[in-house]
């Protein structure tokens, strides 16, 4: 499928496809005929509850949670995929005085990237080094940014925009992450559920399965530390996590369909929930208590 134009006379797409220009606030405000289903709203519908869905949804509560990233990564991102015209430098040391905050203030509001003169070498160190892990693995033929807009069978839009595609096929499909420690272990242990990474792959892939047909596609995550060596890793999608994400995209949309139609967007189980004592927290009083016992005291 051939990229499709957007049209910045008509903000709202109805028509399902792969857009390659649609710009990011406009995006961000949601351009589907109807409230959509993205990541942070299956986030939210899995994790938490409709009511938290509804009110981080533009479209809705209008508190939208897709706010952008810390500046330095941001700015990583933004120069990696091509949109370096978003980022703002400014001329001061730190931000400590009232013109640079002021000039940091004015470009956020401008929903550009404010970084300080001192950052920008970083910045291309970084980008230059996630470039080289991509070139490594033969990820050349990139496609940046595409905006995927779908229509569910049920009638519910759904929308997402990942960060890099391969190829014509999009496969794989690649989501850049930044953090403190991008060694692999450490960041699948730490990172990748915590901040519900995983159901970014079922709702990218089931919409890459929409639009181009059905397919077994990766899903990959572009790691790389925001210190130096700017160090990066690959950490893919297995088959299990794949599974259980398209698990909770579908329940999402259920639930979501369920929610538009009613008008309800209840917050949680208003039922006392009774918590008992986890097993190796008894485990762990009695090994302390046995470290303090008679003879070593």
């Amino acid at each position: 499928m051939a990229d499709r134009k957007f049209d910045p006379k008509c903000p709202t797409i109805s028509v399902p496809g792969i857009y390659a220009d649609v710009p990011m606030d406009i995006y961000v405000g949601d351009p589907c005929p109807s409230p959509s289903v993205s990541t942070s709203v299956v986030k939210a519908l899995s994790d938490r509850s409709p009511l938290h869905a509804y009110n981080g949804h533009p479209r809705l509560g209008g508190k939208s949670s897709e706010s952008s990233r810390a500046d330095l990564g941001s700015a990583a991102h933004a120069v990696l995929l091509g949109g370096a015209e978003r980022i703002v430098v400014v001329d001061a040391a730190d931000w400590r005085t009232k013109a640079a905050q002021l000039a940091r203030d004015e470009a956020r509001e401008a929903g550009r990237i404010p970084i300080l003169a001192a950052q920008s070498d970083p910045i291309l160190k970084m980008a230059a080094s996630a470039r080289a892990m991509l070139e490594f693995h033969g990820l050349n033929d990139l496609r940046a940014e595409r905006t995927l807009l779908w229509e569910d069978a049920r009638g519910v839009w759904c929308r997402s925009r990942p960060d890099l595609m391969h190829g014509e096929e999009c496969d794989p499909v690649i989501d850049y992450k930044t953090s403190t420690n991008a060694d692999p272990m450490t960041w699948m242990k730490t990172t990748l559920f915590r901040g519900g990474y995983d159901c970014q792959s079922g709702l990218v892939l089931r919409g890459l399965d929409k639009l181009l047909g059905q397919q077994e596609r990766q899903f990959l995550f572009l790691v790389q530390e925001i210190e130096e060596p700017f160090a990066c890793s690959l950490v893919g999608c297995g088959p299990s996590i794949v599974s259980h994400a398209t698990q909770k995209v579908e329940a999402a949309i259920d639930l979501w369909y369920r929610c538009l139609k009613s008008g309800k967007f209840p917050g949680y189980d208003t039922r006392i929930h009774w918590a008992e004592l986890p097993a190796y927290t008894q485990s762990d009083w009695y090994e302390r208590q046995q470290a303090y016992g008679e003879d070593e005291v």
